[in-house]
């Protein structure tokens, strides 16, 4: 099953940051870009392990911007997105004002990671989980929808996981939503960590 259109923009948006890179004029011809892992080449495998969702396949991308699908057998399918771009301070200002103010008026929880000992200048986190309080109870005939949110009172809770950080080089965002319990945030930082030092790309 693949998810619906309106999932999928609902995940992508939530889940990383769009972000407009600007254009970057480098003097003399000595001087080349920072490189730029791409989202495309990042080992599936290595990644459904480190998070713990079912064998991950890619489903959409979007310059480097790339998501994936996971798939666990009696659960809600997982979705991930990954997007990687040039460590650029004010536009990871600008993701975490985002993030602080978005977690603010959904009630979701806003942190910050410290940088002592870590591979990150900065980086922040926004968690959230949509039950079904307040939704009409499911019917005799209603199934697990293929992915979350829940649509009807007995459908499994949905949990979304985003983890923004930059360095000199790299801005890296990290998000994914699942069936509440199937991946925890440690595993969400802990990829957006490898990514950004260069051990997984």
């Amino acid at each position: 099953n693949r998810p619906s259109r309106a999932t999928t923009k609902f995940v992508l948006v939530l889940l990383a940051v769009a972000i407009v890179v600007p254009t970057v004029v480098f003097a003399g011809p000595k001087k080349k870009p920072p490189s730029i892992p791409s989202c495309t080449r990042l080992p599936t495998k290595t990644m459904a392990k480190l998070l713990g969702t079912g064998p991950l396949k890619r489903i959409h991308r979007t310059a480097n911007l790339c998501s994936w699908k996971g798939t666990k057998s009696g659960h809600y399918g997982q979705l991930l997105g990954i997007d990687i771009i040039p460590g650029i301070k004010s536009i990871y200002a600008t993701a975490e004002s985002d993030g602080k103010a978005a977690a603010a008026k959904n009630g979701d929880s806003f942190g910050t990671l410290s940088s002592r000992h870590n591979p990150w200048k900065a980086a922040f986190f926004v968690t959230g989980t949509m039950t079904d309080a307040g939704l009409p109870p499911c019917s005799a005939k209603h199934k697990r929808p293929p992915f979350g949110p829940p649509k009807c009172s007995g459908d499994p809770e949905w949990t979304t996981f985003n983890v923004d950080s930059y360095d000199s080089k790299l801005m890296v965002s990290v998000g994914i939503a699942a069936q509440h319990g199937d991946v925890q945030l440690s595993h969400v930082i802990e990829l957006n960590k490898e990514i950004l030092s260069g051990k997984i790309r």
